[in-house]
């Protein structure tokens, strides 16, 4: 029963439960991180976090794949995918193709995003911080791929509206780029599958 649940609904929940997490602690730290009731904030910084998402996302990527070949070797058909009918070329690309390549994607695109806010940050660094550096990488591989080709260009339109807003009410010339970072990830977060079917993305789908 333990191991059904494991292998079942538990593979099935645990990212959405774990990345909810994070995005949980990540909205604490912008509204209070300077509280005292929080202190402990302080010590679960967006850096530590994303170490932590690596980490946990590889192991689970690894989990996925041992739970393919154990499916896979207690059917009486699909055993035959496997060595020694098969080579494990076969089985090592199917894994690839549908566990492996989506979480790749996802780190290559993030990076990118990353080091293009690093070029920002040489030029122009009073606009964005490090915090900012590491929560736009770790709201971009939570979401994953390709809910992060939604979240660059909605991120890049809030900021825009944030300092269009500040302009007109506040008479103030502010480019302040984390609540658009937070706020672009938490709607793709909860509503990315809508978002992807309205922009027809949804054969990006791994």
């Amino acid at each position: 029963m333990i191991l059904k649940f494991f292998f079942g609904k538990f593979l099935v929940w645990a990212p959405f439960v774990f990345c909810s997490l994070i995005l949980l602690i990540m909205v604490l730290h912008y509204f209070f991180d300077n509280k005292a009731h929080f202190s402990f904030l302080k010590k679960i910084s967006n850096k530590r976090l994303l170490y932590c998402f690596l980490g946990v996302t590889f192991l689970y990527d690894i989990m996925l794949t041992v739970t393919q070949y154990l499916v896979w070797k207690a059917a009486p058909f699909t055993r035959f995918f496997l060595p020694p009918y098969q080579s494990w070329k076969y089985f090592m690309g199917y894994t690839f193709i549908h566990i492996w390549i989506s979480h790749l994607l996802v780190f290559v695109v993030a990076f990118l995003f990353f080091a293009l806010l690093k070029i920002l940050k040489k030029y122009k660094d009073e606009v964005i911080s490090a915090s900012d550096l590491s929560l736009a990488l770790l709201a971009s591989l939570i979401l994953g791929w390709p809910k992060i080709i939604i979240y660059i260009p909605l991120f890049l339109a809030l900021a825009l509206l944030d300092s269009v807003f500040n302009l007109i009410v506040y008479k103030r010339q502010r480019i302040a780029l984390t609540l658009p970072l937070l706020l672009a990830a938490l709607i793709v977060f909860f509503f990315g599958n809508y978002l992807l079917g309205f922009f027809k993305l949804s054969i990006l789908v791994m």
